[in-house]
């Protein structure tokens, strides 16, 4: 059995690429001797994740809201608005400005709990 033990850090690869190196902790539960000779891996993109994430509960059925800031999050952003939800480009939509990001996932939280928010939306998003 084998279970990563450290968060994945990007590394820039020969292949231009950039991947995530997993540090695994590795465990024998067996009284054979073991050998790892292979560690299978996958090539997903965001859009991937985000249409792995909606087949399971408590995401299946609902509307993805992804909010992206470079390239690496356009496939995340497509697959969200595929789902019905959203995907927002952070300098299109926020002006490029992270306080206005928290500013508007603040209001959306607020407007689903039913409390009052101090400040709206963007212009042409509603949360």
């Amino acid at each position: 059995m084998a279970w990563p033990i450290a968060s994945p850090q990007p590394v820039l690869a020969s292949d231009g690429k950039v991947h995530l190196v997993y540090e695994l902790l590795v465990m024998n539960v067996s009284s054979s001797a073991m050998t790892l000779d292979r560690l299978e891996t996958i090539d997903a993109s965001k859009g991937d994740a985000v249409e792995r994430l909606m087949a399971h509960a408590p995401f299946h059925g609902r509307k993805p809201i992804f909010i992206g800031d470079d390239f690496t999050d356009e496939a995340g952003m497509s697959m969200a608005r595929r789902f019905g939800g959203l995907g927002l480009r952070v300098a299109e939509v926020f002006g490029g400005d992270p306080a206005q990001v928290r500013a508007w996932l603040t209001h959306g939280m607020e407007h689903m709990d039913g409390r009052p928010s101090p400040s709206a939306a963007p212009t042409g998003i509603a949360p």
